[in-house]
C-alpha cells in the first residue's frame, strides 16, 4: 500500500505515522523497488494500482428488504430551549457522517419501493419522543435522560423498502479514478469516496508472480537496525487475489444444510422447547421452521 495523509487540505507523505509504502497493517516498510522474486518464481509484469473490488459492489446485493436509517439532531446554545431560534438542526447517517440528507430528501433507490413511512425508532434507550441527549455532537455517549448541561440531542428515523428488481448497481461513480481509498485514521475502515473528515488515504499495488517450478511462495523481509531497535528478519507469504473481468461477474450461492440438533435446553413448562436455527453470513441470514415440543429437533 502507498500511504498519504492530509495536512492543511493537501495530501502529503510528511509526518506519516507509517511508511510511505507498507503492508496493510503499516508495521513494515515495503518499497516497491526492494522486492526480489522468491526462488522458483518470476515477476512477469510491473507494479500496477489495484482497486479493491469489494468497494465497487453494492452492499445491498442479495437483500430483499432493507431498513434505511437517518438521525435528526439539534444543537442549542446554553440556556436556550430546544427548537428555538438559537437551535440548529442537523442530519447524520448511520455511520455518523454529518453530510447526510434529511429524511425528506432521501429518495428510494432504483429497483426498490418503500414499504412504510418514516417513523421514529423508540425501541431503544430514548425518551418518549425518541430523543437521546449528549453534551456535544462529537461525544458519542448519548443518554435517554435530559440534563441541563446537554447541548445536543438526536433521534433515529427508520423506513423500510423492498427490492422489486434484481438489478445490482455497481457504484463506479464512487470510485476514485487514481485508486485511492479514504478513512479518518489508518486503523478504521476505508471507503472509496473521499469524505469531509477523512485525514488519510491509501492505494493498493499488485504485481503478478509466475512459478517455474511447483513450490510454495514466500518473501524474506529484512528490516535494518534503527536506533535501539535491532535488525529483524522474517518470512511472509503474499496475499493471493482472484480477480474477474468486469464483463464476467460471477454470482455464487451459499447453501447451508441443517440436519438436526441435540441437547437443546428445555424452556417450556413441559420440559421441552420449540427450537429453530438461524444461519448468519455477513449481513444476511436465513431461519429454519420452528419445531414444537422437542429437545432433539430434526429439520
Amino acid at each position: 500500500y502507498e500511504n498519504q495523509m492530509s495536512m492543511l487540505g493537501n495530501w502529503t507523505t510528511k509526518l506519516l505515522p507509517r511508511p510511505v509504502f507498507s503492508d496493510s497493517t503499516g508495521k513494515h516498510s515495503l518499497p516497491l523497488d526492494a522486492f526480489v522474486a522468491p526462488e522458483g518464481w518470476t515477476f512477469v509484469e510491473d507494479w500496477f494500482i489495484s482497486i479493491d473490488r469489494s468497494l465497487t459492489c453494492d452492499n445491498e446485493s442479495g437483500l430483499r428488504e432493507v431498513t434505511d436509517v437517518v438521525y435528526e439532531g439539534e444543537t442549542r446554545i446554553p440556556g436556550t430551549a430546544w427548537g428555538g431560534k438559537f437551535c440548529t438542526t442537523w442530519w447524520q447517517d448511520i455511520k455518523g457522517n454529518a453530510d447526510a440528507p434529511s429524511k425528506e430528501q432521501m429518495e428510494c433507490p432504483e429497483g426498490w419501493q418503500w414499504l412504510s413511512e418514516w417513523e421514529v425508532d423508540t425501541n431503544r434507550a430514548v425518551d418518549a419522543l425518541g430523543w437521546e441527549f449528549a453534551m456535544d455532537t462529537n461525544v458519542g455517549n448519548y443518554s435517554p435522560i435530559e440534563r441541563n448541561y446537554h447541548l445536543s440531542r438526536r433521534r433515529k428515523w427508520i423506513r423500510t423498502r423492498e427490492r422489486i428488481s434484481d438489478v445490482t448497481l455497481i457504484k463506479k461513480r464512487d470510485i476514485d479514478p487514481d485508486g485511492w481509498e479514504y478513512s479518518k485514521i489508518f486503523t478504521t475502515k476505508f471507503h472509496p469516496k473521499e469524505r469531509k473528515f477523512d485525514m488519510v488515504r491509501r492505494r493498493r499495488y499488485n504485481r503478478k508472480l509466475v512459478s517455474s517450478i511447483p513450490r510454495p511462495v514466500s518473501f524474506k523481509i529484512v528490516e535494518e537496525a534503527k536506533g535501539d531497535k535491532p535488525a529483524k528478519e522474517f518470512y511472509t507469504s503474499p496475499r493471493i487475489i482472484t480477480e474477474y473481468d468486469e464483463k464476467q461477474v460471477h454470482k455464487y450461492q451459499l447453501r447451508a444444510y441443517l440436519y438436526q440438533a441435540r441437547g437443546v435446553l428445555g424452556a417450556d413448562p413441559s420440559g421441552y422447547s420449540d427450537p429453530y436455527a438461524r444461519v448468519v453470513f455477513g449481513n444476511r441470514s436465513a431461519v429454519t421452521h420452528v419445531l414444537k415440543e422437542t429437545c432433539s429437533p430434526v429439520w
